[in-house]
C-alpha cells in the first residue's frame, strides 16, 4: 500500500508567535457515560465522569524539575530540546511522577502506593481497586493526577461527541477515518508524527488535535495507560499503531526510548497554572516552512536502527513485505509444506496473515503430531549484499523455535565446490530456541556433512527479549557480516569467508528437542512478523 508522507524536515525554521509553554495544560473531557466503542481488541473509551487530561506529552523539562529517573530519560534532549518528551520511562516511573504532581499542585493525597523500592501499584477496597473519580471526588482527596485509565486515554483520543447525532468514535486520533499525512513537526490539521521519522518533535508542535484538542495521542511516542498498556504509536512507526484497534499490553516495567506518557486529572479545578514552569527553557515554538509532499518510495527510508553508511552515502530501501492484507502474496513468498521437518512437520495451513498487519507461523497440535510454518523467497526474491531486518514477536512456549535466516543453492549442493563460504554459506540471522534472554546468530558453510563448519554467536541474558516486539538484522558486505538486535551491534564477522552469491529469505519455526520438549507446551503458540525489509547502499543499487 502507498503511503504518502512528508519529506524531511527542511533547514530553516521561522520562530512563530506562538506562546511558548509555561506550565502544564489541560484539557476538559465531558460528555460522561458516553458508550464504549467496540473494537477487536475489545471495548474502550467509555467513561461515567467527567475528567481532564493532558494536553501534551510530559516534556523532559517538566520531568526534571521532579528529580525522579537516573537520567536516560532526557534521551532527546540534545537533538530535539527540552520541550522533547520524557522516555525510557516505565509504567512505575510514570506513576511515581503523577504522586510528585499531585503533592506539589494538586489535593496532596497521592494515588499510587509505594511499597519503598519504587514498585507502584493501584489502591483497591474490597479486592477492587478504587477509580480515579472515587479517591479525588467520593473520598475529597482533591485534585489527584493520574496515568491515564485506558478508557480516559481512549475517549480523550478517539471519541468526537460532535459525531453523528450522538457522538462516536474516529479511527485516528485527528477526528478523522482518513490516514494523517506524517510530519516532522508542526501543529496542521491532520497530521502526525510517525511513519518512520528518525526521533519524536517537541510535545506542543507534534501535530493536528483531537477532537477535545489533545496532541499527539497518534505518533511521537507510545504513552502509558494505567492498564497497563502503551497506545497511540511512536515517531518510528506505521500508521496502524495509531489506530483505535491498536493496543499492547506492555509489562509495567518497560523502558524505551520511544516510551512516554501524558497524565489526567480528575477533582476539583485547580485555580491558576499547574505543573512546573519551563517557558524558558523550552522557549517559543518553531514551526517549519512546509515541506514538499513525495511519495514513499521516492523518500529515503529514514527508518531507524539502520547501520551507519559511508560518507557520502545512504541506505534506500530496495524489497520489503509490510505483510497487510488478508494472504501471504505469493508474488513474494513460496509457503513450505506439507511434509516431514525436523520433529514436526511444515503444514501451509500454520503460515497466514492475521489481517493485521502481522505473518503469523503457528505451532499447533494435531492428533500425534506437532505442526508448524515456513516461507521462503526462493526462486521470488534473491540477492547480495545489503541489510535485512524483520521486526517480530518470539513464541513463549518451550519446544519449537523460530528463525530469520537466507541460504541458497550454494551452501550445501553441487554448486558448493570450493572450500569456504565464498560459495555459499547459511546465515542464520537469528534462531531463538531458548525461553530465557538468549537468542543465537551462525554461519554454516561447506554442506552438512563431514565437512561442515560452522561460526555462531549466543546472547545470554538479554533484556525484556521474551516480551514484545524486537528487531533482528543483518548487514552482509563483501568482506564482513554484522549482525543487530533493537539497533545494537551483537556479532561482527568474516568467519568462513564472506559469500559472494545471492541468496533467498527464510521465515521458519521448526520442532526439535534444541528449544525443549514440545510435550510440556500449551499449544497452539505463534512467531509473529511484523515486516521484513531489505536495505541497500544507493551507491552499490546504481
Amino acid at each position: 500500500m502507498k503511503q504518502t508522507i512528508l519529506a524531511a524536515a527542511v533547514a530553516g525554521l521561522v520562530l512563530a508567535l506562538a506562546p511558548a509553554a509555561q506550565a502544564m495544560e489541560f484539557v476538559s473531557i465531558g460528555d460522561p457515560k458516553n458508550p464504549d466503542d467496540k473494537t477487536p481488541r475489545g471495548a474502550y473509551g467509555g467513561v461515567p465522569y467527567e475528567y481532564r487530561i493532558g494536553k501534551c506529552e510530559v516534556m523532559i523539562a517538566e520531568w526534571q524539575k521532579s528529580g525522579l529517573g537516573d537520567g536516560d530519560e532526557a534521551e532527546w534532549k540534545k537533538s530535539v530540546g527540552p520541550g522533547a518528551p520524557v522516555v525510557n520511562v516505565s509504567w512505575h516511573e510514570a506513576a511515581q511522577f503523577a504522586n510528585w504532581m499531585t503533592t506539589k499542585y494538586g489535593g496532596g493525597n497521592p494515588y499510587y502506593k509505594d511499597d519503598g523500592s519504587g514498585k507502584m501499584s493501584i489502591p483497591a477496597e474490597g479486592g477492587k481497586p478504587i477509580s480515579h473519580y472515587d479517591w479525588a471526588v467520593t473520598k475529597g482527596k482533591g485534585t489527584t493526577y493520574f496515568v491515564p485509565t485506558e478508557n480516559e486515554w481512549f475517549k480523550a483520543a478517539y471519541y468526537d461527541p460532535d459525531k453523528g447525532d450522538r457522538g462516536g468514535y474516529w479511527v485516528f486520533p485527528t477526528g478523522s477515518d482518513a490516514l494523517p499525512s506524517a510530519t516532522s513537526g508542526g501543529t496542521d490539521k491532520g497530521k502526525a508524527v510517525f511513519y518512520f521519522q528518525t526521533q519524536p518533535c517537541r510535545c506542543d508542535n507534534a501535530g493536528g488535535l483531537s477532537p477535545y484538542g489533545t496532541m499527539a495521542q497518534g505518533g511521537n511516542v507510545w504513552e502509558w495507560t494505567e492498564a497497563p498498556s502503551v497506545r497511540g504509536g511512536a515517531y518510528n512507526n506505521r500508521d496502524r499503531r495509531m489506530r483505535s484497534n491498536y493496543r499492547w499490553g506492555a509489562g509495567p516495567h518497560l523502558e524505551g526510548k520511544d516510551y512516554g506518557f501524558r497524565l489526567s486529572e480528575v477533582g476539583p479545578v485547580p485555580a491558576g497554572e499547574v505543573g512546573p514552569d519551563v517557558a524558558d527553557e523550552v522557549g517559543p515554538v518553531p514551526v517549519a516552512k512546509a515541506a514538499p509532499v513525495v511519495a514513499d518510495d521516492d523518500a529515503e527510508p529514514g527508518r531507524p536502527f539502520l547501520p551507519p553508511a559511508p560518507e557520502g552515502d545512504k541506505w534506500v530501501l530496495v524489497w520489503s513485505d509490510e505483510f497487510n492484507g488478508k494472504k501471504i502474496d505469493p508474488a513474494k513468498w513460496e509457503i513450505q509444506g506439507d511434509w516431514k521437518r525436523r520433529g514436526g512437520y511444515w503444514v501451509k495451513s500454520d503460515s497466514y496473515l492475521d489481517g493485521e498487519g502481522h505473518l503469523v507461523l503457528r505451532t499447533r497440535r494435531q492428533d500425534d503430531k506437532f505442526t508448524c510454518g515456513a516461507i521462503n523467497t526462493k526462486g521470488k526474491y534473491e540477492r547480495r549484499f545489503g541489510y535485512f531486518v524483520c521486526r517480530v514477536k518470539f513464541p513463549k512456549e518451550p519446544g519449537h523455535w523460530p528463525a530469520f535466516w537466507l541460504n541458497g543453492e550454494g551452501v550445501g549442493g553441487a554448486s558448493n565446490k570450493e572450500p569456504g563460504g565464498r560459495d555459499g554459506t547459511e546465515i542464520d540471522i537469528f534462531e531463538k530456541p531458548y525461553r530465557d534472554g538468549r537468542i543465537n546468530h551462525a554461519l554454516h558453510w561447506d554442506g552438512f556433512g563431514k565437512g561442515h563448519k560452522m561460526a555462531a554467536k549466543h546472547l545470554i541474558e538479554v533484556p525484556g527479549l521474551e516480551e514484545g516486539w524486537h528487531t533482528v538484522g543483518m548487514r552482509w558486505e563483501p568482506d564482513e557480516y554484522v549482525f543487530y538486535l533493537d539497533g545494537k551491534e551483537t556479532w561482527r564477522t568474516r568467519a568462513g569467508g564472506v559469500t559472494q552469491v545471492k541468496m533467498y529469505i527464510k521465515l521458519t519455526v521448526e520442532i526439535g528437542s534444541w528449544a525443549g520438549n514440545i510435550k510440556t507446551a500449551k499449544l497452539p503458540d505463534e512467531f509473529l512478523v511484523d515486516y521484513v525489509r531489505v536495505f541497500d547502499l544507493a551507491s552499490r543499487e546504481k
